[in-house]
C-alpha cells in the first residue's frame, strides 16, 4: 500500500492574506451584488489594490483588515456606480426587442432577398414585350 506523500508549498504573505480573509470578503460582496460573477471580479480587484499598495505590509494585521474591508466596500460602490450610469439589459430582453417589426429581421430580409431573386429571373424569362407590359402596371417605367 502507497502512503500518500505530503508536498511542501511555501505560502506566500499574499497567499496566507487571500486565505485568511477573502472567503468573508467574498461572502459580503455577494450579498452585495447578487452576482456570482461580479462578486468574484470585485473581490480579485480588491486583492489587486491591495497588492499594488506598498505601504499594505508594513501595517498592523487589524490595519490590514480594515484597508481590505473599506476597498471592498468602496468597489461595491463603484459597482453601484458604473451599473447606475451604465444600466445593463438582459441579453434576451435585447434579442426578443430588437426588431419589432418582424419583417425587419435579418432572416426574413433575407428571405424577401432570395424570393426577388427568383421573381426576377423569372421575369426575366418573360418575352420584352410582357416584361413592358408588368413595368407599366407596376408604374416602375
Amino acid at each position: 500500500m502507497q502512503q500518500k506523500q505530503d508536498v511542501f508549498v511555501e505560502k506566500t504573505p499574499a497567499a496566507l492574506l487571500y486565505q485568511r480573509h477573502a472567503s468573508a470578503l467574498l461572502a459580503y460582496i455577494y450579498r452585495q451584488i447578487k452576482s456570482s460573477e461580479d462578486a468574484e471580479d470585485i473581490l480579485l480587484e480588491v486583492f489587486l489594490v491591495t497588492l499594488e499598495r506598498e505601504q499594505f505590509w508594513s501595517m498592523e494585521a487589524n490595519e490590514q483588515q480594515a484597508f481590505l474591508w473599506r476597498v471592498a466596500r468602496n468597489k461595491v460602490a463603484d459597482h453601484y456606480r458604473r451599473f447606475t450610469r451604465r444600466p445593463s439589459v438582459p441579453l434576451k430582453q435585447v434579442t426578443e426587442t430588437i426588431y419589432e417589426r418582424d419583417d425587419l429581421a435579418p432572416e426574413q430580409v433575407a428571405l424577401k432577398q432570395e424570393e426577388y431573386a427568383q421573381l426576377y429571373q423569372v421575369l426575366s424569362e418573360l418575352p420584352d414585350k410582357q416584361q413592358e407590359l408588368l413595368m407599366l402596371a407596376l408604374g416602375m417605367a
